[in-house]
């Protein structure tokens, strides 16, 4: 691998571009490839979730907006609403008001509909239908 990679620099140094290079190799490879030699990705491993990850762990990435999101909501005092909504109450006002608080917790903080079934106690079909009900 390091011949290859001094034979690529040297040639690279020459002028040749990323496909001739793949051509002029005894074993043609791909200009992706031949950039991706001379270009190395580092990555680095998340110990929390056990995983490699080039920029930043997909999974912490998602927990911390996770978190971000449920600071905001009990912040901006959601948290009372969201408790009052999810108690099983069919009466009109309640359903509107519920519909009301689906839509801005999808809308505004970029909620799942799974993560909305789940603060209301309900399915996220339920929450799916209510988002998508004309009031």
């Amino acid at each position: 691998m390091a011949s290859v990679l001094k034979q690529i620099k040297s040639l690279r140094d020459e002028g040749k571009t990323l496909k001739e290079i793949g051509e002029m190799l005894h074993t043609p490879i791909s200009s992706e490839r031949v950039r991706q030699i001379l270009n190395p990705v580092e990555k680095e491993f998340c110990d929390k979730h056990k995983r490699q990850y080039t920029k930043t762990c997909r999974f912490c990435y998602v927990e911390k907006q996770y978190d971000k999101i449920i600071d905001d909501i009990i912040k901006n005092n959601l948290q009372l609403e969201v408790e009052r909504l999810s108690i099983p109450n069919r009466s009109k006002e309640v359903v509107i008001q519920r519909i009301m608080l689906i839509r801005k917790l999808k809308d505004e903080y970029h909620m799942s509909l799974r993560q909305i079934g789940f603060l209301l106690k309900r399915d996220h079909t339920d929450i799916s239908y209510l988002y998508k009900k004309n009031i």
